[in-house]
C-alpha cells in the first residue's frame, strides 16, 4: 500500500512539474518529464481541467505546444470550463494587447496538430476578436471546415454500423424462421 501511495504522488508531481513547465515555457524541462513520463501528456488538473497543453496555449508558449503536439497531446480535450486549448488560444489571442504574435502562431499550431474547432460544449465557436489577423482567421475557418468533417465522418460511421447491425439482425431473424421462407417458396 505504501509503495502505492508512493507512485501516486510521484505521478502527481510529475504532471504538476509538466503543467508548470508548459505554462512558463521550459522546453527542456517539458521534454524531459514527458520522456520520463510520456502517460502524463494528457493528465487534467482537477480544479481546471487544463493539461499541460491548456497551459502553454494559454500563456503563448509556441515551442512548448508544438512539442506537446509531437509528443501526443490531445488539442481536443475541454477544460472545467468546457474550453478546448484553441478557444482558450483564440481568447487569449483577442484579449492581448502586447502585440505579441505568439498567440497566432499557437492558434496555427494548434490547427496543425489536429484541433477542431466545432463548437465547445456551450455552443460557442473560438473567437479571436474583431481584429484578427487574416492567418488566425484562416485556420480557425479551416478547423472549423475540419471539425464539420469530422463530425460528418463520425456520423457516417455511426450509420453504417447502425445499418450493419440491422443487416445482422434480419438475417439471424430470418435464419431462426426457415419454415416462413420454405412455405412462400411452395
Amino acid at each position: 500500500m505504501a509503495e502505492q501511495e508512493l507512485s501516486e504522488a510521484a505521478k502527481h508531481q510529475s504532471t504538476v512539474k509538466l503543467l508548470e513547465a508548459a505554462e512558463k515555457g521550459l522546453l527542456d524541462v517539458a521534454k524531459d518529464l514527458i520522456e520520463e513520463k510520456p502517460e502524463n501528456i494528457n493528465f487534467q488538473q482537477e480544479e481546471t481541467g487544463h493539461t499541460a497543453l491548456h497551459k502553454a496555449s494559454l500563456s503563448g508558449q509556441l515551442e512548448v505546444v508544438q512539442t506537446l503536439l509531437a509528443a501526443g497531446a490531445d488539442p481536443n480535450l475541454d477544460d472545467a470550463d468546457l474550453n478546448t486549448c484553441l478557444h482558450i488560444a483564440a481568447a487569449t489571442y483577442a484579449s492581448d494587447e502586447t502585440g505579441d504574435f505568439a498567440f497566432e502562431d499557437v492558434i496555427c499550431a494548434l490547427v496543425d496538430g489536429g484541433a477542431i474547432s466545432l463548437r465547445n460544449r456551450k455552443k460557442l465557436l473560438p473567437e479571436a476578436g474583431e481584429d484578427a489577423a487574416t492567418k488566425v482567421q484562416s485556420r480557425l475557418e479551416t478547423a472549423e471546415r475540419k471539425g464539420k468533417t469530422e463530425a460528418a465522418k463520425r456520423d457516417k460511421e455511426r450509420r453504417d454500423r447502425g445499418m450493419q447491425a440491422f443487416g445482422d439482425a434480419m438475417s439471424k431473424f430470418l435464419d431462426d424462421r426457415p419454415c416462413c421462407l420454405g412455405n412462400v417458396a411452395e
